[in-house]
């Protein structure tokens, strides 16, 4: 069994910026990277095409999950029992034949199976990724090709004949296309060479989309049967015309066109019978309600265009349902969504890792190939512990990697993450853990879920700016540091407070952007802090302690910027025994404007030696005892370091 100390490692020495370590759709990149490699493959695919044969590595897990077909064909259950010591059969590659789809094909549906990647479908490739798609029943492969847009094929009318064997769903939206089309596609020399069956199908359809209306119908049919004039050796006659037309000529919907364009046009055309010709200007003189004698042999009805809420739009001037389908299903059948359910159900894992927390023990299943790809040091764990096991020993998979020093619950979130690149399991009680384990996996992504969380959601933000500078996420800690600068009033009131060092105290003091109430705030937090300190030393709460406790942070605290009142009841009668006069000195030197930041005070006995200002009640005795009164130079000398400038909110 290997142990692994979850926070023993340092930081990583290829860290990179955060902006650089955050990459979109991770999951998709480490899938791809799967597929590629065929790390830990349990099939290989023989796909034969013609004289070409190609052999394709795969996962087991990953196929079985997504299709019932693929796990009736690799044996979904037979590899599925494990003991509660993780222990499982293994068996030797399996290898399928596939010989009635594509090698293209093949790889395009691999492909999206594990990434979800459609840049391979092609016009040229669709119908064979349909028919693949079809056969091993990947639904959201169907319904991706389905979707595809047609204005990539370069002849639609001939696609959609074969559509119709494979998916009417996709000939649908074939037809739909067309249909809001049917202005440029008439003009095609594809619609030329549709067949009659075709044409009259079109003709007949109410959602036809022209710009010239019924018309522009009529001169499409009329094209169509000139060319089949051509292609018979007939000529252009009115006779030939409506013989090649046929029946599909009563499709047209003559009495929509306007009278003037009829009679200039239709009629000359010689297509028509002179019974037929006076059938449509009776309608045309009957349309205030008269009843025509005999039955019209050409509808009057018009054609309806689509709704505009019935119009589908995505990559394509196709409307369809089709990509709702596609795109619907992705929240219950998306790569995540799948990905999620396999790390639950354990199919076809084979490793464990043993978590112990307390006098809990748990073994949480995984799959070696997934779990690779995602993080090089567990990886390399992974590779380790399988060189070890003997020949009889990799029969039989009793792989448990203990992971110490980590919550069930943390690991938990990194398999989430490198499964789904889901961390919704992230939050403020295991943020630490998460963040340092995954930072020592190296898995990028999960560490940049942890450097973007809501910093309000940390329970101890201070513990956060140590850590993250530990691991060397600067500008995490800067985000965190300005949170406090802001939140400056609540921040000193928590128990994370108490907990910081002195030297992350003296820093804390100094920042200019501490939004303060005013300067009090900062010396009754630096009081609590000290007694905190003198308490986890053993020491008496005494104003020497807290001193000594404060050391440099006492000196960052801009007691200048105190009322004299204030400063006289509350701060000078445990830390200068003087506090009168050094608060006036301090309020003379700030009122002249001085620098900011002083090294030490110079006192002369009568007068400041750069405030020159009086003073009266200096106790020289008291001054000469600690030692700050140069009788030979008659001064007296205060060394504090104290800042008097404003902080900035």
């Amino acid at each position: 069994m290997l142990f692994v100390e979850a926070f023993g490692a340092g930081p990583s020495k290829t860290d990179t910026k955060i902006s650089e370590r955050h990459q979109t759709n991770e999951l998709a990149q480490r899938m791809s990277k799967l597929l590629s490699t065929g790390v830990y493959a349990d099939v290989q695919f023989l796909v034969e095409e013609g004289d070409k044969k190609e052999l394709l590595l795969a996962h087991k897990a990953i196929l079985s999950h997504v299709s019932e077909e693929f796990a009736s064909i690799l044996g979904f259950g037979t590899q599925n029992s494990s003991d509660s010591n993780g222990k499982k059969s293994v068996e030797t590659i399996k290898t399928v034949l596939v010989i009635d789809v594509t090698i293209e094909a093949f790889k395009v549906m691999l492909s999206f199976i594990y990434t979800e990647d459609l840049k391979g479908l092609t016009a040229q490739n669709l119908l064979d990724v349909l028919f693949a798609a079809k056969m091993y029943k990947i639904i959201g492969l169907i319904n991706a090709c389905v979707a595809f847009p047609i204005s990539k094929f370069s002849n639609v009318f001939k696609i959609i004949a074969e559509a119709r064997v494979l998916d009417m769903d996709f000939a649908q939206c074939c037809l739909q296309y067309i249909d809001e089309n049917a202005h440029d596609l008439f003009l095609s020399e594809n619609f030329l060479q549709i067949d009659y069956k075709f044409l009259t199908e079109l003709l007949s359809r109410d959602q036809l989309e022209t710009k010239g209306g019924e018309l522009e119908i009529w001169q499409a049919a009329l094209r169509w049967a000139d060319e089949k004039c051509r292609q018979n050796g007939i000529d252009y006659s009115g006779d030939h015309r409506r013989a090649v037309l046929g029946p599909a000529l009563f499709k047209i919907r003559f009495p929509l066109i306007k009278k003037e364009d009829f009679s200039k046009i239709i009629e000359p055309s010689g297509v028509l019978t002179p019974e037929e010709v006076i059938s449509v200007y009776e309608f045309d003189s009957n349309a205030y309600g008269k009843k025509r004698k005999e039955p019209m042999k050409f509808t009057n009805q018009k054609r309806n265009k689509q709704k505009q809420n019935e119009k589908r739009t995505f990559l394509d001037p196709i409307k369809t349902k089709c990509f709702e389908a596609f795109y619907g299903q992705k929240n219950n059948n998306s790569l995540a969504h799948r990905m999620k359910e396999l790390l639950g159900n354990g199919t076809f894992t084979d490793v464990h890792f043993r978590i112990e927390e307390g006098e809990e023990t748990k073994l949480l299943p995984a799959h070696k190939a997934i779990i690779s790809v995602a993080s090089d040091p567990l990886e390399a764990i992974i590779h380790f512990e399988v060189s070890k096991m003997d020949d009889a020993a990799q029969k039989t998979s009793d792989q448990s990697i203990a992971i110490t020093n980590m919550s069930i619950n943390a690991f938990n979130v990194l398999l989430q993450f490198i499964y789904a690149d889901d961390f919704s399991g992230l939050n403020g009680e295991n943020w630490a853990e998460v963040i340092n384990a995954a930072k020592m996996y190296e898995i990028n992504g999960l560490v940049e879920a942890c450097v973007t969380f809501p910093i309000s959601k940390l329970p101890n933000i201070f513990e956060a700016v140590d850590l993250a500078r530990l691991l060397d996420f600067e500008e995490f800690a800067y985000r965190c540091l300005d949170y406090i600068d802001i939140n400056v009033e609540t921040m000193l009131g928590t128990n994370g407070f108490l907990q910081i060092d002195q030297q992350f105290l003296c820093e804390f003091f100094g920042r200019k952007n501490l939004q303060i109430n005013g300067e009090i705030s900062l010396w009754n937090a630096a009081l609590r802090w000290a007694d905190a300190q003198c308490r986890r030393n053993g020491t008496k709460c005494s104003g020497e302690n807290r001193r000594e406790a404060l050391g440099k942070a006492l000196f960052e605290i801009r007691l200048p910027l105190i009322s004299k009142e204030t400063f006289t009841e509350d701060i000078g009668e445990w830390t200068l025994k003087c506090n009168a006069t050094f608060w006036i000195l301090s309020q003379s030197i700030l009122k002249k404007n001085f620098e900011q930041k002083f090294d030490r005070f110079i006192l002369n006995k009568e007068k400041t030696t750069k405030g020159d200002k009086y003073f009266e009640s200096i106790d020289i005795e008291y001054l000469t005892k600690e030692g700050l009164y140069n009788k030979k130079e008659d001064k007296v000398k205060l060394a504090i370091d104290v800042n008097c400038g404003e902080r900035t909110n």
